[in-house]
């Protein structure tokens, strides 16, 4: 302002703001934001904050990529693999594969649909090279287990033989798992109730409890404590 000044202020829309992130191939990406729900960026190589895109395109510069999928599904999740990127929304899980020495570029990238069950906001969790999550709309568990020979991430739901635990009235709103000692799913339920899961996938065990404590369980969080991880409960 003021006599022979200017001065250009300009602000980025909050719907531009990216509702996931993660560090993948040595890159920082973002994704789902609430105008581009569809929508993966990724940083430069070794550059988390370098977005900028240069005038010859190299393998390490910035890319830009967007789902090819009929509904505008907002991306949920990012969750790299041994064999790739998952790629998470409530219409269903992509890969972006980047195992066997081969990198996601701006000029080579795909992504293949695994399933059609949609992701529920809930965080998943890599348990060992398998993936837990909870469905969109039936709110059940599914495990994802990549298969060496089809090349793809094939589900199966964990939660089928104990269904009555889990309905849409009350449904997993937080969950943790604690690998050691016990590999304990603890998950928290709408209304202040809690789950217990014991996940052993070599012996087919995924055995579901019910419990309660005086009050309301609304979150759980676990931490590495010496040899052994402790969860600790969030208790209204």
């Amino acid at each position: 302002t003021g006599s022979g000044a200017t001065a250009v202020a300009e602000l980025a829309p909050p719907k531009r703001l990216p509702g996931v992130s993660t560090i993948w191939q040595q890159r920082q990406l973002y994704a789902g934001a609430e105008n581009s729900p569809k929508t993966i960026w990724g940083s430069a190589v070794g550059r988390f904050n370098n977005f900028n895109t240069s005038a010859i395109i190299t393998s390490s510069d910035t890319y830009e990529f967007d789902l090819e999928t009929e509904q505008s599904w907002r991306i949920r999740h990012l969750l790299p693999t041994r064999v790739g990127l998952m790629v998470m929304s409530a219409g269903g899980v992509w890969l972006m594969p980047g195992g066997n020495q081969l990198a996601v570029t701006p000029t080579n990238a795909f992504a293949e649909p695994q399933s059609a069950v949609g992701v529920a906001q809930v965080r998943p969790f890599l348990i060992d090279s398998d993936i837990l999550y909870l469905t969109e709309k039936e709110r059940s568990v599914r495990l994802l287990s990549y298969n060496d020979f089809s090349k793809v991430f094939g589900g199966q739901d964990v939660s089928i033989l104990s269904s009555h635990l889990f309905t849409i009235n009350n449904s997993v709103v937080r969950w943790t798992f604690q690998e050691a000692p016990y590999r304990m799913l603890w998950a928290a339920r709408a209304d202040g109730t809690f789950l217990m899961c014991t996940i052993s996938k070599e012996h087919n065990i995924f055995g579901w409890t019910p419990g309660a404590t005086r009050g309301y369980v609304r979150d759980f969080v676990t931490v590495t404590e010496g040899v052994c991880d402790v969860t600790y409960l969030t208790v209204e």
